[in-house]
């Protein structure tokens, strides 16, 4: 199975994803405190930069329910990872995680470019 570790489960998986969306809530959690830190009372006043940090905080909150439930469901999955979802994923982090590792967001990721649109 290439790109996959040996013995790679879909449990072992799941509980790599788990993981990794609780690190991006994490993530996420920190631009939130950082923007409310630097934006302060007086510029949040307007109603679309108060939605804006809604949505993040919403975005922050479906993250951390998404790593309970992806814990939830590795302890009830079963069997082995398809090789070809390495060739499927966008992100080297991603890839990683179906290789085996933990390893958290590089720096180098989370300053590359920025797809806007």
């Amino acid at each position: 199975m290439e790109g996959a570790a040996p013995g790679a489960t879909l449990p072992a998986l799941m509980m790599r994803i788990s993981g990794q969306l609780d690190r991006l809530a994490g993530e996420t959690f920190a631009i939130e405190e950082a923007l409310g830190n630097e934006l302060g009372g007086a510029a949040m006043a307007g109603a679309g930069n108060i939605m804006r940090l809604q949505r993040l905080d919403f975005l922050r909150q479906s993250l951390e329910d998404l790593a309970l439930l992806t814990h939830f469901v590795s302890q009830r999955v079963s069997g082995p990872i398809d090789a070809e979802w390495r060739h499927r994923v966008r992100l080297d982090v991603t890839r990683a995680l179906l290789e085996g590792s933990d390893r958290e967001l590089p720096d180098a990721a989370l300053g590359g470019e920025v797809d806007l649109f």
